[in-house]
């Protein structure tokens, strides 16, 4: 006999059932509920970047100009060290193509000095949104190779591009407090090698089903650190838009230790451009302990009208 449903029945199933999903959206996948943004900045924003280089600038060391654009963020500080006197160079640019995007270059010369390419932003106080230190529920994002240029590494031990978050000083120092860094394997195909450092130290991944492949990461990538209480941190690597070679996010856990109050982004002795764009900051909303109490309600009321319909 097919079991008898009242009026009651149906209106306690609709109301368990919605109930379920607004919290199968919000905590059953572990997703924020909302993500307000706090700070932002890409290079539509610039006619040019990194500045002009400051008077007194050698091929040993070169600064440039402080400049910035977009919202909750400083200036940016761009260096460049061992850029030889002539090609290959070393630098950072702006590109207008695909949307328009960062770049840093640091080719080696004939000299044998390891040429690196530094870009600083710390993040700003002066908004009013407490930004300057990244705060728990808060996450920091960026895009990797936009463009979805022919981004490759050199083999050498100091061939890397990276992206470090960082404690900055008053001095504008850095202390990276978690790394993502990307090298090549010279000794297996030239795979690439994701390598996260944090607090408990250095893990690689390659070839494997958790690490990113060179043309994943050559077709554009968006990678977003979100900080959860105690230091601990989810990392996620996603596709960005155009990129078919990466099909679903790449996510990695783990903790870290001191004050996130900016980012630097470097390129060192590396013969390909390194390029990065569309910087944010997002505050994270997460459910609040009344939303925990109806998802109890909503499973409690599924079990009884299933007991119900049953009987």
């Amino acid at each position: 006999m097919r079991p008898r449903t009242t009026s009651s029945g149906l209106l306690s199933t609709a109301a368990a059932l919605a109930v379920a999903a607004a919290a199968a959206a919000g905590l059953g996948t572990a997703t924020p509920v909302h993500a307000a943004l706090l700070a932002s900045d890409s290079a539509s924003n610039y006619t040019s970047w990194p500045g002009t280089a400051n008077v007194g600038g050698t091929a040993a060391l070169t600064t440039y100009s402080p400049i910035g654009n977009g919202t909750g963020f400083g200036t940016w500080s761009v260096s460049v060290q061992n850029n030889v006197n002539g090609p290959p160079y070393a630098g950072a640019f702006l590109s207008s193509s695909s949307g328009g995007y960062f770049g840093l270059y640091a080719n080696q010369g004939s000299t044998g000095t390891v040429p690196v390419t530094t870009a600083i932003r710390q993040f700003s106080s002066s908004t009013g949104k407490a930004i300057g230190t990244l705060d728990v529920n808060q996450a920091f994002s960026v895009e990797l190779q936009p463009g979805q240029g022919q981004f490759g590494i050199g083999t050498g031990p100091s061939a890397v591009a990276s992206m470090s978050l960082d404690t900055i000083s008053s001095t504008g120092t850095y202390t990276p407090v978690f790394t993502l860094a990307f090298t090549q394997d010279a000794s297996n195909n030239y795979d690439l090698v994701t390598t996260i450092t944090n607090s408990a130290g250095s893990k690689s991944y390659e070839a494997t089903s958790n690490a990113l492949t060179l043309q994943q990461l050559q077709s554009g990538v968006n990678a977003a650190f979100a900080l959860g209480t105690a230091g601990a941190y989810t990392l996620t690597i996603s596709p960005a838009a155009g990129n078919t070679s990466l099909t679903g996010d790449l996510t990695y856990k783990g903790s870290v230790s001191g004050a996130i109050n900016g980012v630097a982004i470097i390129n060192s002795d590396n013969a390909s451009n390194y390029n990065f764009n569309n910087l944010a900051i997002t505050a994270v909303t997460t459910p609040e302990p009344a939303t925990l109490g109806l998802l109890g309600l909503g499973a409690l009321g599924l079990v009884l009208l299933r007991r119900r319909t049953s009987a």
